[in-house]
């Protein structure tokens, strides 16, 4: 009986430890984007993958919520946070991990296939927004249709380029990527 019990903590165990890889892996467009490497997926590959994706963020945060649970059940009676606070960590986790399983799949594929296979590429965007706020991370900023949160975006382009572009209008983004993705440097309207 002890030794079935040391196999599955093993076992589980295991798990924790590729599901943290693969979390690692899934959080570097995410660190990517606050360090100043700005990326955007094609649209083509978001609108492709997006059921794939959202998929792999459910299944994602099952596994989490599962490791959770072992992880909640390996403390002391005395330890464990009240049922509203197991409520917030099981709701704070099933969150994070679908995020990160999502975007592995719509952020993560892409960002890598650019890295290890790229070469100067130009993918059409359609504008969502070109005028009004800016922040700390993103000055001048361009805001980008169907695109995921935070990699919605083009910053640092010139206010004569911005003022030109209108809702709905398309336009080409050069930079070092692939069909999936691209580091923009440059963009200009299509015709």
């Amino acid at each position: 009986m002890k030794l079935h019990l040391q196999e599955k903590n093993l076992l589980v165990r295991r798990i924790g430890q590729i599901f943290l890889i693969v979390s690692s892996l899934a959080s570097v467009p995410f660190f990517s984007w606050i360090f100043g490497a700005k990326f955007l997926p094609s649209t083509g590959w978001v609108q492709d993958h997006w059921h794939i994706a959202t998929a792999v963020g459910i299944g994602f945060s099952g596994v989490g919520l599962f490791l959770t649970d072992r992880g909640l059940r390996l403390r002391d009676i005395d330890d464990m946070p009240g049922p509203i606070g197991c409520a917030f960590i099981f709701i704070a986790m099933f969150v994070l991990n679908f995020w990160l399983g999502r975007d592995l799949v719509l952020l993560g594929v892409p960002l890598f296939y650019a890295m290890a296979a790229g070469e100067q590429t130009e993918l059409l965007y359609v504008v969502e927004r070109a005028e009004g706020f800016s922040d700390r991370k993103c000055r001048r900023k361009i805001e980008l249709k169907n695109m995921p949160f935070f990699f919605d975006r083009l910053c640092d382009l010139p206010k004569e380029f911005r003022d030109t572009l209108s809702l709905g209008q398309t336009i080409i983004v050069t930079g070092h990527g692939s069909p999936a993705g691209v580091f923009p440097s440059s963009a200009r309207i299509s015709n």
